[in-house]
């Protein structure tokens, strides 16, 4: 099992160091587990203070001349058990550094995530960034620890936040309800059409190509080419094929990173079988693997399409920033081979023959 990152963290793969300490603490604190580690601690000095004024009678003389009841003594008794009882509670924090790691360890085996092949792999690397900016996972299907891929095999709750303590597990309900808000579909069968239609009328590709085929077509160029450096040239390039035989790129690179992550999340929803899931993943990746030749250029790809999208430096110089650190990480989606190109004629047909023919005309 292949140990990723801890969920909101990019750094890979989870680990056991002092930081993971203070996420424990953090997640720990308030819960009767908190209140009860610190009145452990607390008894535990007290019980250490007391040991030693008995193992040792000859000390309570020289620090309690008047005895138990001296003012100074019971001060510094306090001080030494508060002492004592910091130093117990750091010690035993120690053990929580690998709780992360333990608890994700324990998900993997509970939810039974297999290992993915080489082309599993590639097919979410075309997410990756997506995941990278957020701290969310790339080597496996879920993007979070989720519901669905535990199926009541999730541990018993404890200290009243769920199953796990530090590692976020994602509630069917609560998906699907984010689902439907972000893009108005509930229920399996509007999953299924919104997939079918992800480079239709639901793709960026359509007003890209209805931009440059319309009247605000020199606005579009000159906004987009200046939002990402490329000439005007090079952008109206993106609407028309480059050679007879192959399909015009448009902003297939974008459509494709939005539909792998919305199949995972469906999957995650509880709205597709796993196979199904990977069925629209392969889909996608597909376009991708046909069309560009490296992760280089579908990234450069994914960034004009960002920029169409967003329509802001402010997104495209987060976008840069964020795969300049991607490409100096130790995530090792970055590190994959490019796979070998499939078969243009297989492709959907909106991707084959979808293109700019001309200046306020577009195809189909």
């Amino acid at each position: 099992m292949l140990l990723q990152n801890h969920p909101g963290d990019r750094a890979f793969p989870v680990g056991v160091h002092p930081g993971s300490g203070r996420r424990v603490r953090e997640a720990r604190r308030g819960t009767p587990a908190d209140r009860a580690r610190t009145l452990g601690a607390v008894v535990v000095a007290v019980l250490l203070v007391l040991a030693a004024l008995v193992a040792e009678p000859w000390v309570l003389p020289l620090v309690a001349p008047d005895g138990l009841a001296d003012p100074g003594f019971l001060l510094a008794a306090l001080v030494l058990v508060a002492l004592l009882a910091a130093a117990v509670r750091t010690v035993a924090g120690v053990a929580d550094w690998s709780l992360p790691r333990r608890e994700q360890q324990h998900y993997l085996r509970a939810g039974r995530v297999p290992p993915l092949t080489l082309r599993q792999q590639q097919l979410l690397a075309l997410d990756a960034l997506a995941d990278y900016q957020i701290g969310a996972w790339n080597h496996s299907l879920e993007h979070w620890p989720c519901e669905v891929r535990l199926a009541g095999r999730a541990p018993d709750p404890s200290r009243g936040r769920g199953p796990y303590l530090t590692l976020p597990l994602h509630r069917t309900a609560v998906l699907r309800g984010a689902m439907d808000r972000d893009h108005k579909v509930a229920g399996t069968d509007a999953v299924l059409d919104a997939l079918g239609r992800a480079f239709l009328d639901r793709s960026v590709s359509l007003p890209f190509v209805d931009a440059l085929g319309g009247p605000s077509r020199d606005e579009v160029l000159t906004r987009v080419s200046a939002l990402t450096g490329l000439t005007r040239e090079e952008v109206a390039a993106r609407g028309v094929p480059a050679e007879p035989d192959v399909p015009a790129r448009l902003l297939w690179a974008k459509d494709v990173m939005l539909t792998v992550a919305f199949a995972r999340l469906a999957w995650m929803a509880g709205y597709l079988t796993e196979e199904q899931a990977w069925a629209h993943v392969e889909r996608a990746g597909d376009v991708a693997f046909t069309l560009f030749s490296s992760w280089q250029e579908y990234w450069d790809e994914v960034r004009l399409g960002h920029a169409f999208t967003e329509d802001a430096l402010g997104a495209v110089q987060a976008y840069d920033a964020v795969i300049a650190d991607y490409r100096s990480s130790r995530w090792p989606s970055k590190a994959l081979p490019w796979p070998a190109p499939g078969d243009a004629d297989a492709l959907p047909d909106s991707v084959r023959l979808m293109r700019v023919t001309a200046p306020g005309e577009r195809t189909p």
